[in-house]
């Protein structure tokens, strides 16, 4: 009985407490509330014209970034990105032509092949393309690759590298065709333009790797990718085929 009072008492004290909190005004210890300039408000309850609202401080609205910071942050870093990559293909391109064209000891092969043989030896810049490609495997590395466009970048600085080295060779080979002394007819020089490609050491691993290049490109177009009917595997599988490609990369500069 009288444990029953005690709690009755504590709930009614307790109730009264509450009451008197809800009942009390909120304390705005942080608000500070400038004058008014001496004016008072109007009959209504209107606030006069000049009059300040409260400001509360660690409130103040952020400025609004500009273009050029939208821009970096939107696109700007992949631009930015591209500019470099190309700039330094670029320089390493004209290097190797330049040094190829002006180099003593290939006269004759500049003689007989033209300016194809510069342009397919200029190509020094896929060395560096398969080193950056090869990166990924770094387990600190991938995160990199994930943030900026670099893989990609570079697949396609191979990709393209590889034709115009292609292109260039299969131009160098038609001048050694027509400078065999052996093929005297038409029919003979295109049979020996033939077999060449199958039986010279750097064409057809030349012509693998290419061809491999080609498959991986074609299944990592993002349509094809994204496709529902295994389109993600067959990218996937298709790029294990740059293990045989790297392979190939070893022989075809050991000729």
């Amino acid at each position: 009985m009288r444990l029953s009072l005690v709690e009755s008492a504590g709930r009614d004290l307790m109730r009264e407490v509450m009451r008197d909190d809800l009942a009390r005004p909120p304390r705005l210890s942080n608000v500070q509330v400038q004058p008014c300039n001496g004016t008072r408000p109007s009959e209504g309850g209107s606030r006069p014209s000049n009059a300040t609202t409260p400001s509360i401080p660690g409130r103040t609205r952020a400025p609004k970034p500009s273009a050029r910071n939208l821009w970096m942050i939107n696109e700007g870093q992949r631009h930015i990105f591209f500019v470099v990559f190309l700039f330094l293909h670029a320089l390493a391109a004209t290097l190797g032509f330049l040094h190829y064209f002006f180099k003593d000891n290939l006269v004759g092969a500049r003689a007989e092949y033209g300016i194809t043989f510069v342009i397919a030896r200029a190509a020094l810049v896929l060395h560096a393309d398969v080193i950056f490609i090869l990166l990924p495997v770094c387990r600190n590395f991938i995160s990199v690759m994930r943030r900026t466009p670099v893989g990609m970048a570079t697949a396609w600085a191979i990709f393209i590298g590889s034709w115009v080295h292609t292109i260039a060779h299969i131009f160098n080979l038609y001048h050694l065709t027509m400078n065999d002394t052996s093929a005297t007819t038409t029919g003979q020089r295109v049979v020996f333009f033939i077999v060449a490609n199958f039986i010279i050491g750097p064409l057809i691993t030349g012509w693998i790797m290419l061809i491999i290049l080609c498959i991986m490109v074609y299944y990592a177009i993002e349509k094809r990718r994204r496709m529902k009917n295994g389109g993600f595997e067959k990218f996937w599988y298709s790029h294990h085929l740059f293990n045989p490609f790297f392979i190939l990369w070893q022989f075809h500069g050991m000729f």
